[in-house]
């Protein structure tokens, strides 16, 4: 599990460093090493593909998070909370 955790805050270390390749390497390894569907994978590549500069794929993730955690990432109150944990590029 540690192992899972390291690659996933190394990939926002990464983001926040500009470098969304690399971000999407070790968030895919963290995927991988999680076994299952985590929960911040359709929010986080949505992220990673909208600075990429493809927001066609970056709305069909980001529909999936909402259709997933409409309480969060469908808007209103769980919607502006979530942002707060992201800078202002990744607003």
């Amino acid at each position: 599990m540690q192992l899972r955790v390291v690659h996933y805050n190394a990939g926002w270390i990464q983001l926040h460093l500009g470098d969304h390749e690399a971000a999407a390497r070790h968030w895919r390894e963290a995927q991988r090493l999680h076994g299952g569907q985590p929960d911040w994978v359709p929010v986080g590549f949505a992220l990673i593909l909208w600075l990429q500069g493809n927001p066609d794929q970056a709305y069909a993730y980001y529909t999936r998070a909402a259709q997933a955690q409409p309480e969060r990432w469908g808007g209103g109150r769980g919607f502006e909370a979530a942002l707060t944990e992201f800078g202002p590029n990744e607003r």
